[in-house]
């Protein structure tokens, strides 16, 4: 699965999505994001996002796979 970050530029319409960033192109969660409403690259450091639970899971997986 490649690696980009991407986050939401709407609040209003996904509010699940304040605090988070996605590691992961293909996750499902930034799926849900509508393409107009997608930003890609690092959001800046001012709004103090964290990662998402998803993508950390997946790429935690990544690493513990022999």
């Amino acid at each position: 699965m490649p690696m980009d970050f991407n986050y939401t530029s709407r609040f209003d319409k996904y509010p699940g999505e304040r605090n988070v960033y996605h590691v992961l192109l293909r996750c499902p969660e930034a799926e849900k994001i509508k393409r107009k409403h997608q930003v890609f690259g690092r959001p800046p450091a001012s709004e103090q996002r964290r990662a998402c639970e998803v993508c950390v899971e997946e790429t935690r997986a990544w690493l513990a796979a022999p």
